[in-house]
């Protein structure tokens, strides 16, 4: 019940959110249908794990609007697939500066926290963590949001971070909140 409430909820907050960027552009504008063909491309790629191809299209849209910080947020997250933890780092920095939103936010959060913790950087990596916990128990809370949570206690508790089982978990529910996100365009 509660996951079938955020899914409508993030829905209805993606339509809204879509139809004042139309506005905001002008119906039919072309910088707008650039970067929604590009976002809905790369989106595709995306959730077929074909990354290089995706990260094209997220830095095309972000070239079509850079007022958005989604393209870059997904550019960190493919990037970070490719195993680029470097350049992944760089473009969800780049994603926080530009003038945020919450859904990008969580999937800045997640693969920040993933990639200080691959880098052993445990400090920055467990501030992330309880970011992205936040953000993902008020914008698409389900069943494995407590596995998150359970992970995040143990990391401030004893500084033990299960990487490995951390990793798929992050990894499921961006996907999950992905195809919803990608339903909207």
């Amino acid at each position: 019940m509660n996951e079938t409430r955020g899914v409508l909820t993030v829905g209805m907050i993606l339509t809204a959110l879509l139809l004042v960027s139309c506005a905001s552009v002008g119906p039919g504008g072309a910088a707008f249908t650039a970067y929604r063909e590009s976002m809905l491309n790369g989106g595709r790629h995306l959730l077929d794990k074909e990354y290089q191809p995706a990260l094209d299209d997220f830095l095309r849209a972000n070239s079509s609007d850079p007022t958005r910080s989604m393209p870059l947020a997904l550019a960190g997250q493919v990037t970070y697939n490719l195993g680029d933890l470097s350049r992944a780092s760089s473009y969800l920095s780049q994603a926080m500066a530009v003038k945020n939103d919450s859904y990008a936010y969580l999937i800045i959060k997640g693969y920040q926290a993933l990639i200080a913790f691959k880098q052993e950087k445990h400090k920055e990596g467990i501030t992330a963590l309880g970011d992205y916990v936040s953000a993902y128990r008020v914008s698409y809370p389900d069943t494995t949001y407590r596995d998150v949570e359970r992970m995040y206690k143990l990391a401030v508790a004893t500084g033990d971070v299960p990487i490995a089982e951390l990793e798929p978990v992050i990894t499921h529910q961006i996907t999950r909140y992905e195809i919803q996100l990608f339903k909207a365009f």
